[in-house]
Parts: structure tokens; sequence; C-alpha cells
């Protein structure tokens, strides 16, 4: 005999069968099938109803004790929730730069004062007023800009002519490259190919990404997520709506404090700096390229060796990687490829086999320690890079592959 006791709602199974233990109206007990069937369950329920299985119940407090009759080779058990288990949560998934764009575009359409509002942010004039939104598109390409997508773009009409406005969307991606410029380039095919009299381009991000990068970038105009915050308590009265839509945007907003990368701290631009000075006197024949706007630990070693395109020598915070593109890896043979494993780099090859690296690991360098604790590491990083560069040149010396 099998003795069991359950709470509401609790549920077993015998053999692949499920049963969920339920109150009745009568302050009784009853079991639901997965069919959705209720059996009342008496003092004995015999195996007319339970598959070769006889069960006995008894109250017990609150919860009830059912016993199980039955041979050994009927299989019983009882869902492996346990009581504390119940106080469960709901992992949803994070919000994303979709999410935002559609709840943006359908503000745009169906509330007129949040629109004005943020073009009012956008253009500082009298333009806001007597504007209406014509059409919208998310996610769209012209075909006549190279295909670039822009995140959204809203058309509005204000007397005679008719606007659009851009909208690139970042909650914590990088910056592609000159993206500001091609969103540009879009506004004026627009106009050119008759879709609009007239554009801007417009950032809209968590403040903190909007001012790390303002003062480089080239849009028209920068709306903050904490701005639109603003816009939509103001413009919603329905409160149930207006708590959704600013949470989808708080939450954005965390997400992008949660993803802050630590180089983005000005302790650590310092430390690029020493580094890329003391590189480039001990690397004459190194051309090192730093971006400090983007607070990025990653250096880029370009030799100026001349080595088929493509070859290019590169530093990161963990390792040295030389990274031979298709078009210069079809170029070496069995010899130079033998010659970098000899020396300790070991050759990983993209999923696409478009591009192979050979790569040889440092130290951990950690951008955040002082400079000076950490000079033997960053030795050991400019003499592989030394070393990576005369292996790559006498290589391809040897086997007279070098090419313009």
């Amino acid at each position: 005999m099998l003795v069991l006791t359950f709470h509401p709602f609790d549920s077993f199974f015998i053999e692949d069968s499920s049963y969920q233990v339920v109150r009745t109206n009568g302050n009784g007990w009853a079991v639901r099938t997965q069919n959705n069937k209720t059996i009342i369950l008496h003092k004995t329920i015999g195996a007319e109803i339970f598959p070769a299985c006889r069960v006995t119940i008894a109250p017990f407090g609150q919860q009830v004790k059912i016993s199980f009759q039955a041979p050994r080779n009927i299989k019983i058990t009882r869902s492996n929730i346990r009581d504390e288990d119940y106080n469960d949560t709901l992992c949803m998934p994070n919000v994303t730069e979709r999410t935002i764009d559609q709840i943006l575009e359908e503000e745009f359409l169906i509330n007129p004062e949040f629109f004005q509002l943020f073009l009012l942010k956008c253009f500082q004039s009298t333009l806001t007023q007597n504007a209406t939104v014509t059409k919208s598109y998310r996610s769209v390409t012209q075909t006549r800009s190279g295909g670039d997508e822009s995140d959204v773009i809203i058309l509005f009409e204000h007397g005679e002519k008719a606007y659009a406005l851009l909208i690139e969307n970042k909650i914590n991606a990088s910056k592609q490259d000159k993206q500001p410029e091609r969103y540009i380039e879009r506004g004026i095919s627009g106009i050119r190919g008759g879709l609009w009299d007239a554009f801007e381009t417009v950032l809209i991000a968590p403040n903190s990404y909007i001012e790390a990068r303002k003062e480089h970038d080239l849009f028209h105009n920068y709306v903050s997520y904490e701005h639109i915050i603003q816009i939509l308590e103001i413009t919603i009265t329905d409160l149930s709506r207006q708590k959704y839509r600013t949470n989808a945007f708080s939450e954005a907003i965390q997400k992008k404090q949660q993803y802050v990368r630590l180089p983005d701290i000005e302790d650590v631009v310092e430390f690029v700096g020493q580094f890329t000075t003391d590189a480039t006197k001990q690397l004459k024949e190194i051309e090192i390229s730093f971006d400090p706007p983007n607070k990025k630990i990653i250096w880029f070693y370009i030799s100026k060796n001349t080595y088929p395109s493509g070859v290019r020598i590169i530093v990161q915070y963990e390792a040295v990687v030389a990274q031979f593109q298709s078009s210069a890896f079809d170029l070496l043979s069995t010899e130079v490829k033998n010659a970098f494993e000899k020396e300790g780099f070991i050759q990983q090859d993209s999923k696409s086999g478009q591009s192979t690296t050979f790569r040889k690991s440092v130290a951990p360098v950690n951008c955040l320690m002082s400079y000076n604790d950490q000079i033997n590491n960053m030795q050991r990083c400019i003499d592989i890079i030394k070393e990576l560069d005369d292996l790559i040149l006498r290589e391809l010396t040897s086997s007279s592959q070098i090419c313009s």
C-alpha cells in the first residue's frame, strides 16, 4: 500500500494517466482527469475508475490522505513540486529594441499629443502645430540608398509639405560604422525619390547612451528614453496603458545599465593610452589604431610591412590574433600554416569558412587594475605582436607570396 498526502491542486500519476486533487463545493474531495472529467472521491474507489488500483481516502485537515492498493508493477507517482516551490516567478524575456519600436509607432499613430511633444523635442519650433501623421514604417529599407534599414520612419504633413522622421533606436548595441551618415543619405534619397520634401534623423536611446555618443555622432536630434517616459505620463490618461508603456522603457534603461561594459570608465581610457604609448615606442614598424570615443579595449595593430590583402594583426584584452581573411588565406602555403602551428599559434576557422584566425593567448589583462601592476602582461603582449609580425614577414618572403 502506498499512502500520499495532497493539498488542493496537487497532482499524481498512475502509469501515464494524470490526476489533479481538488476540493468540491460540499467541502469534499475529487480528482480531475487529464480529459477534464471530475471523479468525486468517496471513502473507497474501486479499480473500475483507477486502472488496476483501489483507492481509499481520509481527509486530513486542509489536506487529504490517499491510499493506493495496486500490484507492484503499477507505477504510482506524485508531482515532484514541493510546497516550498509554490512561490514561483515568471522569467520574462528582456525588452528589445523591436518592443520599443512597436510602442513608439503605436503612440505616434493613436496619440496626437504624444507625437506633437516628440516633434517639439526634435524641431523646437512651430512645426509641431497641426502636424498630422500619414504613414509609419518599422524595420524598413530603401532600395535606392544601399538597402540599409531604418528602425522607424514616420511620415507626417505640415502645411503643404511632407516630412519624414528617420528614427534609430538603441538600447545597448554598438554603433555601426557611419550609421548617422547613412541615415542622412537615406533621407536625401527619399527627397530625390519623391517620398518626402524634408526630413530629420533622430536617435532614441537611454540617456547614458546618448551622452556617451552625442559629441561624436551626426544625428540631427537626440531623444532619451527618460524624456519619452515623461511624454507618455503626460499624454496617456489610461493608467493601465501608461504603466505598460513606461515600464517597457524603464526596463530598457535598466537593461542598458546592466549592460554597461567595464571599459566605459575614464581610468580604462588612461590605461589604454599608456599601453598605446609604450607599444608605439617599441613597435615602430606597427601602426596602432585606437578609437577613444568608443572606449572599447580592442587595439588593432596593422603592420606597415606589405602583406596580402586581408592580413591584419589584432590585439584584444585577452589574446593576440592574426586574422587571415579569405583573399589572403588562399595564398598561404601548407608550409606557412605549419610554421604558425610550430610557433604555438592555434588555428581557428570561422563557421562560414571565409576566414581563418591564428591565435596565441597571453595572460588576461584587467583594464581596471593599474597599468604598472600589469606591465609584464602588457610586455608579453607587445612581444607576441613583434613575434607575429616577424613570422608573417619571414614565411611569406620565403614562400615568395608577398604581394601588394
